[in-house]
């Protein structure tokens, strides 16, 4: 899951191989569905939308997008820190599980990793 968030950090190049168009990196992070849900818009912390399979966010004026899976697998990429969090969490997926799972993920990002990595 690392190695698919850097094949995007590097704009669709991983180990000097291009896997990808920078134009399909663009528009698969553009966003192409505004994302008005409830259960979304808590899960999501700075939710701003939805490309290409990748969830859009904001916090604290840094974009992210993150691919998120049903069982609580998340690849996140933050452009501006050159930053890849990648994992998955034990909980199940079933509903309300889903919020917890996330809050606690993107509590860590949002409180630790970004602001170290600024």
């Amino acid at each position: 899951m690392a190695r698919f968030g850097l094949l995007y950090l590097g704009g669709g190049v991983i180990d000097g191989t291009r896997l990808l168009t920078p134009e399909w990196i663009e528009a698969s992070w553009a966003r192409q569905v505004e994302v008005k849900t409830p259960i979304y818009q808590t899960m999501i912390p700075g939710l701003d939308g939805y490309g290409y399979l990748w969830w859009r966010r904001t916090v604290g004026g840094v974009p992210w997008y993150c691919a998120l899976g049903y069982g609580g697998q998340f690849v996140l990429v933050a452009p501006s820190l050159q930053m890849v969090v990648a994992g998955g969490s034990s909980l199940d997926a079933r509903n309300p599980g889903m919020v917890p799972q996330f809050a606690g993920i993107f509590g860590i990002v949002d409180r630790l990793l970004q602001p170290a990595a600024r």
